[in-house]
This record gives C-alpha cells, sequence and structure tokens, in this order.
C-alpha cells in the first residue's frame, strides 16, 4: 500500500501541469486519497486486531 502511495506521489512530483489537463490531475489526487484512505483503514484494522 504505501509503496503505491510512493509511486503515485513520485508521478504528481515530476508531473508538468502545463502539459496535462485537469482530469487527469484530479484523478491522480483521488487516486491518492483512497490511497491514503486505505492505508489508513488497514493499519486501524491491524492495530485492533493485535489488543485482543
Amino acid at each position: 500500500m504505501s509503496t503505491a502511495q510512493m509511486a503515485i506521489s513520485r508521478q504528481i512530483i515530476v508531473l508538468d501541469f502545463k502539459e496535462v489537463g485537469p482530469e487527469y490531475v484530479w484523478a491522480s489526487a483521488t487516486v491518492i486519497i483512497a490511497l491514503g484512505v486505505t492505508y489508513w483503514l488497514v493499519s486501524a484494522k491491524r492495530s485492533h486486531s493485535s489488543v485482543e
């Protein structure tokens, strides 16, 4: 999960905003947010599992 976040984030950092449309930027932002939420949910589930 974190590897995917790093790859997408790196892609955003090197993105040339003059050449891509706003749809690509919004789609990339949506993917980053979805990966972040997924990572948070997985880590929350792991911390709950270790408590029991």
